[in-house]
C-alpha cells in the first residue's frame, strides 16, 4: 500500500505509546516522548513559539511543556528569548523559545576509493558546506585523510564555533550490525580494521559506518522516488552492482549487515554485465586519440543514447546488459515483493533508455509486475543518506533512543 508523504502530527506526545511491544510507563520514556514533541515544534523554520503556541501545538500540558523545555535547553539544544528578543506590548511579556540549530552540526561522508563527497548540516538539517574531493590514485586512502578532508571544510567561516556532533561515513562494503566493517572488496584495506574507532578520536564526534547502498536506499525513501511506498528496493548501478530494501518501512539490514551485496554473488549467477559491456565498447576501432581517453561512464552513456537513437547494434548491447541485471534482480523481486524498484548510480543517468528496456525485461521475468524508476537523488544519495542518519542519531541520543 502506498503511504502519504511522513508528516509532523500535532500530536506527537502519543506517537510512541509503546516500545519494542511493551507499554511505556516510567517517567524517563515519557520525558523521551514530550521532548520529541517539542522538538518537532521547535525545529519548523524560524519559528519563536510562546508556552501557548506550543501548547496547542503538541497537546501538551504547560508544566509538561517547561520540565521538556527546561532538558532540551539543558542539552543546548533549545534557548528562552531575553526579555529585550520579545516584542513590546502592555502587560506580562509571553515567554518565547528558539531552537539553537546554530549551535553545532553534524557530517555525512561518502567514502569511495575515486572520490570523498562531505556534507555538514546544522541541528535543524540545513546543508551548510558541501565539498568533494578526489583523493591521490597512488595513495590508499586513510581515516587520516577523511578526517583532514572534514577539517578542511569544518574550517570554513560559515561553520566557525559550531561543536561537530555525529558523523555518518558511507563505505562500500558489509557493515555488521555492530558498525563494523567486514569486508569491502572496493577497500580492503578498510575491512577488519579499527576504522570507526580511529575517526571518532580524530574527529572528536560520535562516528557511524553505514553501507553505502543502504544510505542511497534510506535517501530514495524518506525524500526521494520512494518517499511514498512501505516496500522498495534500490539497485545502484555504478562501477559496481549492490542494492538496498526496505520493507514495512524499514531498511532490512541482514543477520551481518549483508543484506542486498548481490554485487557479492558468483559470476555464473550474475555475470559482470558492466564489464563485459565495456569490454565490448573498448574493442571498437578507434577513431582517434581520444577515443582512449573517454571514460567509463562516457562510453556508457554513448550506447544508451545511440540505442534510444535506434541503432541496432547499441540495442542489442543495452538489451543484453539489461537482460544479466534483470536474471539476478527478479530473485530478490521474488524473495521481497516490493512495490518498487528504484534505480541508482551513475548508470541511472542514462535515464529512459535504461529504464524502459528493464522494466520491460523485468515484467517478463516476475509474477507481478513492479514499477521500475529512476532515483531522484541519483549523484548524492549516499552522503544525502549519510547527512539523513547522522541527524537521526544525534536526535536519537539526545531523546534517550
Amino acid at each position: 500500500m502506498r503511504k502519504s508523504p511522513k508528516a509532523v502530527s500535532s500530536a506527537a506526545a502519543a506517537q510512541l505509546s509503546s516500545i519494542n511491544g511493551s507499554t511505556i510507563s516510567d517517567t524517563s520514556h515519557m520525558r523521551a516522548i514530550n521532548a520529541r514533541a517539542i522538538f518537532q515544534v521547535l525545529r519548523r523554520d524560524a519559528w519563536e513559539p510562546t508556552l501557548t503556541d506550543l501548547k496547542e501545538a503538541t497537546g501538551l500540558s504547560r508544566p509538561t511543556l517547561e520540565a521538556g523545555l527546561a532538558e532540551l535547553a539543558a542539552k543546548g539544544w533549545v534557548a528562552e528569548l531575553s526579555p529585550a528578543e520579545k516584542p513590546l506590548h502592555s502587560g506580562r511579556p509571553a515567554r518565547r523559545y528558539r531552537f539553537l540549530a546554530e549551535s553545532g552540526c553534524v557530517a555525512g561522508i561518502d567514502v569511495g576509493p575515486n572520490k570523498v563527497d562531505l556534507h555538514v548540516a546544522d541541528l535543524r538539517g540545513d546543508l551548510l558546506a558541501t565539498s568533494r574531493v578526489y583523493p591521490a590514485a597512488n595513495a590508499p586512502l586513510t581515516p587520516t585523510m577523511v578526517h583532514a578532508m572534514l577539517a578542511e571544510l569544518l574550517d570554513r567561516p560559515a561553520l566557525a564555533g559550531r561543536t561537530l556532533h555525529m558523523v555518518t561515513v558511507g563505505v562500500p562494503g558489509v557493515v555488521n550490525n555492530a558498525g563494523e566493517l567486514t569486508h569491502s572488496f572496493v577497500m580492503p584495506h578498510w575491512a577488519n580494521a579499527a576504522v570507526r574507532e580511529e575517526l571518532a578520536a580524530l574527529m572528536g564526534a560520535a562516528v557511524r559506518l553505514e553501507n553505502d547502498a543502504n544510505l542511497a536506499t534510506q535517501t530514495e525513501f524518506s525524500i526521494g522516488s520512494g518517499q511514498h511506498s512501505d516496500s522498495m528496493i534500490y539497485l545502484m548501478l555504478g562501477t559496481r552492482i549492490s542494492s538496498g530494501s526496505i520493507i514495512n518501512g524499514r531498511l532490512h539490514r541482514g543477520a551481518h549487515g549483508a543484506a542486498g551485496e548481490v554485487g557479492s554473488l558468483p559470476t555464473r549467477l550474475w555475470p559482470d554485465v558492466r564489464l563485459e559491456l565495456l569490454s565490448e565498447l573498448r574493442q571498437r576501432p578507434a577513431t582517434g586519440s581520444a577515443e582512449t581517453e573517454r571514460s567509463d561512464s562516457d562510453l556508457m552513456q554513448e550506447v544508451f543514447t545511440s540505442a534510444s537513437a535506434g541503432d541496432p547494434v547499441a540495442t542489442a548491447r543495452v538489451r543484453k546488459f539489461v537482460a544479466g541485471i534483470a536474471d539476478a534482480l527478479v530473485v530478490l523481486l521474488l524473495a521481497l515483493d516490493p512495490e518498487l524498484v528504484v534505480v541508482g548510480g551513475g548508470t541511472a543517468r542514462a535515464g529512459e533508455a535504461l529504464l524502459e528496456p528493464l522494466q520491460q525485461a523485468l515484467n517478463v521475468r516476475t509474477l507481478v509486475p513492479v514499477p521500475v524508476e529512476l532515483a531522484t537523488h541519483a549523484d548524492g544519495a549516499v552522503v544525502e543518506g549519510a547527512l539523513l542518519t547522522a541527524l537521526a542519531d544525534l536526535r536519537a541520543d539526545v531523546f534517550g533512543g
